[in-house]
């Protein structure tokens, strides 16, 4: 006896396919370039730390290590990720250790029982101010996402290329 899946049967699977795929995912949290372009002594020059898939986002925190031969003076500012669903934020940092060439950074939301963002966006703006001409190298270290419950959410740093 010949069986065959109904129309119906076939877009259930379909369904439970895609879901399987898609939820489970860790977010990710990426620079927008790794390798930033500096034009010379004196320019300011940005990067945005991002992040994707992510869910119920209450707070986040990171390190961008940098090199000190080509950019300092690191400074950060909030994107506007973080305070998109009307909690209270309230950011902390930039810490900078002079010399070491590592800014860290993060923010915190409080307020109503409301959900965090969710999906993808920018965390955060880092600025530094160039001292040569040339190419600094960033990377991405010490992250932590943090759910509002107050709960650890998993990621993945994600590896940019240059810009």
């Amino acid at each position: 006896m010949k069986r065959s899946l109904s129309a119906a049967a076939i877009f259930g699977l379909v369904v439970a396919m895609f879901f399987s795929l898609s939820c489970g995912r860790d977010a990710t949290v990426r620079l927008s370039h790794s390798q930033l372009p500096v034009p010379g002594t004196g320019s300011e020059v940005k990067v945005e730390v991002w992040t994707d898939d992510v869910a119920n986002l209450g707070a986040f925190q990171f390190d961008v290590v940098y090199d000190t031969s080509i950019v300092g003076q690191p400074g950060a500012s909030l994107g506007s990720f973080l305070e998109s669903t009307g909690r209270e934020v309230k950011p902390v940092g930039p810490d900078t250790t002079t010399g070491v060439g590592r800014v860290t950074y993060g923010a915190a939301t409080t307020g109503p029982n409301i959900n965090g963002p969710k999906g993808s966006g920018i965390l955060a703006t880092v600025r530094f101010r160039g001292l040569a001409a040339g190419t600094a190298s960033l990377k991405l270290e010490q992250v932590l996402l943090i759910d509002v419950e107050g709960k650890p959410i998993d990621y993945q740093i994600k590896e940019t290329s240059a810009k």
